[in-house]
């Protein structure tokens, strides 16, 4: 009997210790399952964060894209734009050297003339005849040269189509266009002189236009005025949407103002009895340079 209960004691401790050791090494899996669940809800949240990360820099990169798409596609317009404008600019040179050429050569017979008929007394139709050479002088077309190559072209290709709707064209750059910039000259000028243009279709009784540019340091003041034969009322400082295509005029004007506010500036219209007066007023930017 005592061996046994020697024997009895001695298995106690070995079982108290495997329980313990039981108690423990649950309780080290329980820790271990918890660490296991928080490492992979951080390593969920690192992956979202960097696909978020990811499609941040993958819109920026779209967008980059974009805006360098949607510049050279400006830029190549503006381009396409002058270089129609030039070659419109270089036929009418052409056209105007041929007929500077031609009137040279004409104009040692036409004194001849004109000498002949004042020593016989035939003052009339001397001067009937040199007033017939100076408006066929006076239609040959003038070259606008200002100091930016845009303008020359747009001016050029505009007045000499207002030229060719027999239009008594008057035209006086008396400032630079530094501050303005390119594009915006050139849909500028292009929308004024559409408009005026297009005010004279059918217009038989002597159509005209006239340009003015003049400025100071900061600011720039376009004054463009034609004949018009169709009576206009401005309604808030804005005209009626006239001609075949109202839907593009009304465009025209609308991209005037627009390039106006752009720079700080307005535009104000008068309406005369048969005249019809447009002035834009900008501030030179900075930002477009001299």
């Amino acid at each position: 009997m005592r061996n046994s209960k020697t024997v009895a004691n001695s298995i106690q401790p070995d079982s108290r210790l495997l329980m313990l050791g039981k108690w423990s090494g649950t309780g080290i899996g329980s820790v271990n399952m918890e660490w296991y669940q928080n490492s992979g809800l951080i390593f969920a949240i690192t992956i979202e964060n960097l696909m978020l990360l990811v499609a941040a820099m993958g819109c920026f990169l779209v967008y980059v894209k974009k805006n360098r798409t949607r510049k050279s596609n400006e830029e190549y317009e503006l381009l396409d734009m002058l270089n129609r404008y030039y070659s419109q600019s270089a036929n009418n040179v052409k056209k105007s050297y041929d007929q500077i050429n031609m009137l040279k050569h004409d104009i040692r017979n036409i004194l001849l003339v004109v000498m002949n008929l004042i020593s016989q007394n035939q003052l009339e139709k001397a001067q009937k005849l040199l007033g017939e050479k100076l408006h066929q002088i006076d239609r040959i077309y003038k070259l606008v040269d200002t100091d930016n190559e845009y303008a020359n072209a747009i001016l050029n290709q505009k007045l000499s189509e207002a030229r060719a709707a027999d239009m008594e064209i008057h035209c006086a750059i008396l400032t630079s266009f530094g501050g303005i910039g390119n594009q915006d000259i050139c849909s500028l000028f292009g929308n004024l002189l559409d408009n005026a243009i297009e005010a004279n279709v059918g217009n038989s009784d002597h159509p005209w236009l006239d340009v003015l540019v003049e400025g100071e340091q900061d600011k720039i003041e376009i004054i463009c005025r034609n004949s018009i034969y169709k009576s206009l009322k401005l309604h808030d400082n804005r005209l009626p949407l006239t001609g075949k295509d109202r839907r593009e005029h009304g465009y025209g004007s609308r991209i005037v103002r627009e390039i106006a506010e752009k720079y700080g500036g307005e535009v104000l219209y008068r309406v005369g009895e048969k005249e019809l007066e447009v002035v834009v007023h900008l501030m030179r930017s900075l930002a477009c340079g001299e």
